[in-house]
């Protein structure tokens, strides 16, 4: 090959790369909780409120996974939580949906290189109340229900293996919510739930 080709070629290979697709994005199924039967509240309406406010920056990341855990807790609520009366309304109070994130120490020394070892760990931590209040707006009954869960990332993870990671961590996280809020609903507030 000449000394022209060469560089021709060079410039060859770095345009087809250039031109090549970026890789897809990763698709996340839909997370529902239409499977299970609504608690039909004796309320006109139902209220979300969003107490809790990202922070938007470090260590805080629930912006940054694929689906933040407060878009799963207003799911929840639309799912789960149903208007089936008359008069009075349902308060849905998003108190958490944060996941810290915190770097974990890793071994710097030569034999560390013939190990992975875990680099991050993540901490979410979702909370909910829910307020039965009448007509007047007179609170007649409450619940709060809380769920956290943890998950350590390894340092050769790839930003898809992260976000499918969180991804997962984020829905069985709000399901073990829906657990505890599933128990304590018609336990305190049955007396507002209509048949």
């Amino acid at each position: 090959m000449t000394p022209l080709r060469v560089p021709i070629a060079v410039v060859l290979v770095a345009l087809a790369a250039a031109c090549a697709p970026p890789p897809a994005e990763p698709r996340f199924p839909e997370v529902t909780f239409r499977d299970q039967a609504p608690f039909r509240f004796n309320a006109a309406t139902v209220e979300v409120v969003e107490a809790f406010q990202p922070p938007l920056k470090v260590p805080h990341v629930e912006h940054e996974v694929p689906v933040p855990p407060a878009a799963m807790l207003k799911r929840w609520i639309a799912d789960r939580v149903v208007a089936a009366g008359a008069e009075g309304r349902v308060r849905a109070t998003i108190v958490d949906a944060s996941i810290v994130e915190t770097e974990l120490a890793t071994n710097q020394t030569i034999a560390a290189g013939l190990t992975t070892e875990q680099a991050v760990r993540f901490d979410a931590r979702v909370e909910l109340e829910l307020e039965y209040l009448d007509a007047r707006g007179v609170p007649k009954g409450a619940v709060r229900g809380e769920a956290r869960r943890s998950r350590t990332v390894p340092e050769d993870a790839t930003l898809r293996e992260r976000d499918e990671g969180l991804f997962q961590m984020t829905e069985d996280l709000v399901n073990d919510l829906d657990r505890v809020l599933s128990a304590n609903i018609p336990r305190y507030l049955g007396t507002h739930l209509v048949q």
